[in-house]
């Protein structure tokens, strides 16, 4: 009788306490967890947090919670949570990270990137280079004993000596066709065609003479035809037989650019107090008056696919022109030194002047300060993943990321007496860049 008794007690006892759990069981499963600070229960968020490269170790609020990235920690409660990722070899990444209830947070697109030192790939004093998709560059240098000019792609880390001449010889690299297939230079005063895949084939350009070989720029569709700005006249040149031959001619022109199908040029307008867009077939053929812009010396054009983008140079504008609008209008952005295209997609451009760096998203019609800065500004170049952004102020290359959540991340990555060359591998592992002071060209790891 005493046995059943205590069983009944101990029976009535587990149902109590199995009641009085049941609530926090239930709550657990809803996603609510117990906030003993302010004694009650409360819904729980999610952290997401995904890293390249992966396996970085993970601190959350100073308590180190997992050694791998992707991670995920369910049922935190809302708040602000300091995050800090680190790896071993790499600067630390560090945020504070809101979380609020019945949502997933999500830290995304997060860099790491590494502490390393520079490795040597050639001696050589670089006189200049050229470059259309940021992965092949054409460089043209002296050597202890020679003049070589050297073909590099960043990506497989080919380097070829395409020509060599003697130190005493003058050369000059003019232009590269689009699909980094041809070359134009100047040896000793003469100008030359090169092949670049047949580096042993090269001839003269004839038939004109050499004032129309110093302001080219080529057809965006083909390697036979270029267009050059001469005494106020622009000619379409075919250099694919020789001697060259001039085909077509518009006059009266301020500048010209071959974009996409197209040639647009700047006249002035007919009471000398502004500048006209016109557009062109390839053949200077059916012209068009699109655009009024102000009056300037100097326009810069900004390769890119849909939008015609043009860089006032003298009064600072950026102008980003949509030619498929029916009613063109130029979108103007004042006080601005340069730009440059996420060339992916180009849904996004980098702008900067002095002080401050932008970027600006074309889908959502917004921009965005990335930062401000004291020094001057000298350049700045996108990092492959379209989060980050490299710049230059004084003799050094920062990268800083976009997210606005909190402070931005902001990482000094090499010291550089010149902008020169500054080239990024198509994965951003990698940059290559040129020191004056050793007349050294450098590849380093970052990620």
């Amino acid at each position: 009788m005493e046995k059943l008794y205590q069983k009944r007690i101990a029976w009535i006892g587990f149902v109590i306490l199995f009641l009085a759990i049941l609530p926090v069981l239930f709550s657990q499963a809803l996603g609510y967890k117990y906030n003993w600070d302010k004694h009650q229960f409360e819904a729980t968020g999610i952290l997401f947090v995904k890293t390249y490269p992966k396996d970085a170790q993970i601190i959350l609020n100073d308590k180190v919670v997992n050694d791998k990235t992707p991670w995920q920690q369910p049922k935190l409660l809302p708040g602000r949570y300091n995050l800090k990722i680190i790896k071993t070899n790499y600067l630390t990444w560090e945020k504070n990270i809101d979380i609020y209830e019945h949502t997933t947070t999500f830290v995304e697109d997060v860099v790491l990137f590494k502490r390393s030192l520079p490795t040597p790939i050639s001696k050589m004093e670089l006189k200049s280079n050229l470059t259309n998709n940021d992965k092949l560059y054409i460089f043209l240098g002296d050597t202890k004993d020679k003049k070589i000019l050297v073909k590099y792609n960043i990506d497989n880390d080919e380097w070829n000596i395409l020509k060599e001449w003697t130190l005493k010889d003058n050369i000059e690299l003019v232009s590269l066709s689009l699909n980094n297939m041809k070359l134009i230079y100047n040896e000793n005063g003469i100008y030359n065609l090169l092949l670049i895949d047949n580096p042993n084939v090269s001839e003269k350009l004839t038939g004109l003479s050499n004032i129309y070989w110093q302001n080219i720029y080529w057809d965006s569709n083909s390697d036979s035809i270029v267009y050059t700005n001469v005494n106020n006249n622009l000619y379409q040149i075919n250099i694919s037989i020789m001697p060259a031959l001039i085909t077509n001619t518009v006059r009266n022109i301020v500048d010209g650019f071959s974009h996409e199908n197209n040639i647009y040029y700047l006249t002035v307008s007919d009471d000398n107090k502004q500048l006209v867009l016109n557009k062109a077939d390839k053949d200077l053929s059916n012209k068009e008056s699109l655009l009024l812009l102000p009056l300037t010396t100097s326009i810069e054009y900004i390769s890119s696919d849909g939008l015609l983008s043009l860089l006032d140079d003298v009064n600072d504008f950026l102008y980003l022109i949509d030619l498929n609008n029916k009613d063109i209008i130029a979108k103007v952005f004042p006080n601005v030194n340069t730009a440059n295209w996420y060339d992916i997609n180009y849904d996004k451009v980098l702008y900067w002047n002095n002080n401050e760096l932008s970027v600006y998203y074309r889908n959502r019609n917004q921009s965005q300060l990335i930062t401000r800065v004291s020094q001057p500004i000298i350049n700045a170049w996108w990092h492959p993943n379209g989060t980050y952004a490299f710049y230059k102020i004084g003799n050094k290359i920062n990268i800083v990321e976009f997210d606005e959540r909190d402070k931005k991340n902001n990482y000094e990555i090499v010291s550089l007496d010149n902008d020169d060359l500054f080239i990024i591998d198509s994965k951003g592992e990698e940059i290559v860049y040129y020191s004056e002071a050793d007349k050294t060209i450098y590849k380093q790891e970052i990620q």
